[in-house]
């Protein structure tokens, strides 16, 4: 039977309070209190003291931790799909000092994006592939902890390696030829792949083996609109993904083998107003909760 467990993404609801990690711990510490989530997903805390106390806080409200090295990746603009090998040694450097950190974090799972598509598409998928394979081998002094690969979209905004299922599939097919997949987890992510004009169930059918992480987040598809692409929307709009869809996503998954019983489910809705992050992570909460039903 599978378990769906709400999930929060601290790093996109609580944007404003994330930056600042005296502020972002203090705001954990207040979420901890609300016994409300199972899991949480940030950045990697830079500073060593503040990064001991959230592993305790974490440890001490039984969260599985998952920290994203994405944002952290764009701003070194490391690239582990360059076709440029000195930019993608480079890139795996960053990776991995990166990793360093969230391990020490407490992190349970690393998450991370291929980076974008260096002219030739099966290149840079081959060139992502190798940047994988070092950094499993580097993750090998750290058995308990597990590479999570998010594919972004391809034609839109990120302009991604990995995105869609044909490159998901593919990739997460050569790792299960090469008895490599026990460590690495895939996320699905609705915007992304309906961006990638993928049908959503068909996504589920197909890769939910691989995976134990939905981030619920709305698309506007309409390349007209000006919100067009992943733009981490409220739900519902002119955008695909509202309640009806997210109720229909969780039946249709109860039905899916993933690959762990424990499916963590999350909202993936960006605010940037620091007076209501409080209002839409209770928004968020009661979709996900609602969609769960």
């Amino acid at each position: 039977m599978t378990n769906f467990n709400n999930s929060l993404l601290f790093s996109n609801i609580f944007d404003p309070l994330s930056h600042n990690e005296e502020t972002a711990l203090r705001t954990l510490e207040k979420i901890s209190l609300m016994n409300k989530y199972v899991s949480i997903e940030t950045r990697p805390f830079k500073d060593p003291i503040l990064r001991q106390e959230f592993r305790e806080l974490a440890k001490k409200s039984n969260w599985s931790l998952t920290f994203w090295l994405t944002s952290d990746m764009n701003k070194n603009k490391a690239n582990l799909s360059s076709v440029d090998e000195k930019t993608r040694v480079k890139s795996l450097n960053i990776t991995k000092d990166l990793i360093d950190i969230a391990v020490e974090g407490g992190a349970e799972y690393i998450g991370l994006g291929a980076g974008s598509i260096s002219k030739d598409i099966s290149v840079s998928f081959n060139q992502f592939y190798e940047s994988l394979i070092e950094l499993l081998t580097y993750m090998e002094k750290y058995p308990e902890t597990y590479l999570m690969i998010e594919p972004l979209d391809m034609y839109v905004d990120k302009k991604s390696t990995i995105g869609d299922l044909n490159t998901t599939q593919n990739l997460f097919k050569r790792l299960e030829k090469n008895g490599l997949d026990d460590k690495v987890y895939l996320c699905i992510d609705t915007a992304h792949f309906i961006l990638n004009d993928d049908d959503i169930f068909e996504t589920l059918s197909l890769l939910g083996k691989y995976s134990n992480r939905l981030h619920f987040a709305n698309a506007i598809i309409d390349s007209n609109n000006s919100n067009f692409g992943d733009k981490h929307l409220p739900f519902g709009g002119d955008g695909v993904l509202d309640e009806n869809l997210a109720k229909k996503i969780i039946k249709f998954s109860s039905n899916i083998e993933f690959k762990t019983k424990d499916i963590y489910v999350t909202a993936e809705v960006r605010c940037n107003d620091i007076e209501k992050v409080w209002i839409l992570e209770d928004e968020c909460f009661n979709f996900i909760t609602n969609a769960m039903k």
